[in-house]
C-alpha cells in the first residue's frame, strides 16, 4: 500500500495534533533564566563597602590631578626624545589641561559668590520648617484621638 505523500502528511498531522500537550517540569524556568541571562562579572560598585569606596574615588581624583599637573613637566623632561606627532598631541593635551583649571577655577568662584550663600540660607530655612513641623506633630498627638494619653 502506497500513499501519496499529501495523505501522508494529512494522516501524520492528525495524529500529532491528536497527542496529548507535554508540561514542562516546574524548575523548567528558574534553568532558563540562570542559563540564558548574563552572568554578573565582578561586584557592583555600590556592594563595595564604604571605605573601599572613599578609597578608589581619592586614589582616581589623585591619578587624574597627578596627570593633569605632572604633564607639562614630563613632556619638558622627555621632549627631545619623544617624535613630532607625540609632542603636538601633549600640547593639545597641556591645553586641555590649561583650559580645565581655568574652568575649575571658574566653578570654584561661582560657588563661593553665588550658589554657597543661597545655599546656607536654603539650609537654615530647611533646618527650621523640619523643625516647625516636628512641633506640629508633636501637638497633633496629642489632640489626635487614639494619640498619647495622660491618663
Amino acid at each position: 500500500m502506497s500513499l501519496d505523500p499529501d495523505d501522508l502528511e494529512r494522516r501524520v498531522h492528525r495524529a500529532l495534533a491528536e497527542l496529548p500537550a507535554i508540561r514542562a517540569p516546574r524548575t523548567l524556568r528558574g534553568r532558563v533564566t540562570a542559563a540564558v541571562s548574563p552572568a554578573v562579572v565582578g561586584h557592583p560598585w555600590f556592594t563595595w563597602s564604604w571605605p573601599v569606596q572613599v578609597a578608589v574615588v581619592l586614589v582616581a581624583a589623585a591619578a587624574v590631578t597627578g596627570v593633569t599637573w605632572g604633564w607639562p613637566m614630563a613632556m619638558a623632561l622627555i621632549g627631545g626624545v619623544v617624535p613630532e606627532s607625540v609632542q603636538t598631541g601633549a600640547g593639545y593635551v597641556g591645553s586641555a589641561a590649561e583650559t580645565s583649571a581655568v574652568l575649575v577655577r571658574l566653578l570654584q568662584l561661582t560657588w563661593m559668590s553665588v550658589v554657597a550663600p543661597i545655599a546656607r540660607i536654603v539650609l537654615v530655612l530647611s533646618l527650621l520648617l523640619c523643625a516647625a513641623c516636628a512641633m506640629c506633630l508633636a501637638a497633633l498627638s496629642r489632640v489626635a484621638p487614639g494619640g498619647a494619653s495622660q491618663s
